[in-house]
């Protein structure tokens, strides 16, 4: 099964989210609003890089259940584009770095990554995994941006007791 495939079986039970808004990231501007209100009805098997680099704002002002229908599509263009930068997937990686003790998360964090199952937390670390030692992600932070990223899914995966760790692409 290639990445795409795991992928699209890990997110396969969600549906289309009906509430688009939902999160808020201090210092964000409203045209995050409008980038979210721009995914609504839109399928997540159609959307391209370039409505991602368009409306990549939009990962800051989702809810919980947009942010995970839509993820899915983010993880395997950027995949598919591995030296590409994509504001959206570059986002997610930031919210994930912050993090080593869920307690002190803050609401975006939260919201975006508290409550994924064990599939869909196993190909998000396959991604992260995979851009580990890539530049795309890393380039201006240095290689422990994504380190930061993983060990906090870890802790994610951890809490929601998932067991094993995952393959490389």
């Amino acid at each position: 099964m290639n990445f795409r495939e795991r992928v699209e079986c890990a997110f396969a039970l969600r549906k289309m989210p009906v509430e688009l808004i939902g999160r808020f990231a201090p210092g964000w501007y409203c045209s995050d609003e409008e980038d979210a209100l721009w995914f609504a009805q839109r399928d997540r098997h159609y959307l391209t890089g370039d409505d991602w680099i368009h409306h990549g704002d939009a990962v800051f002002r989702f809810t919980h259940e947009a942010f995970a229908y839509f993820l899915p599509s983010l993880l395997i263009i950027s995949i598919e584009a591995p030296d590409k930068w994509f504001k959206a997937a570059d986002a997610m990686v930031n919210l994930l770095e912050n993090g080593s003790a869920l307690e002190n998360w803050g609401y975006s964090q939260k919201s975006g990554f508290i409550g994924f199952s064990c599939e869909e937390l196993a190909v998000i670390m396959e991604w992260l995994v995979f851009f580990q030692d890539r530049e795309t992600y890393n380039e201006a932070y240095g290689t422990d941006r994504v380190n930061g990223a993983l060990r906090s899914l870890e802790i994610l995966q951890s809490r929601a007791g998932c067991t094993g760790r995952v393959a490389h692409i």
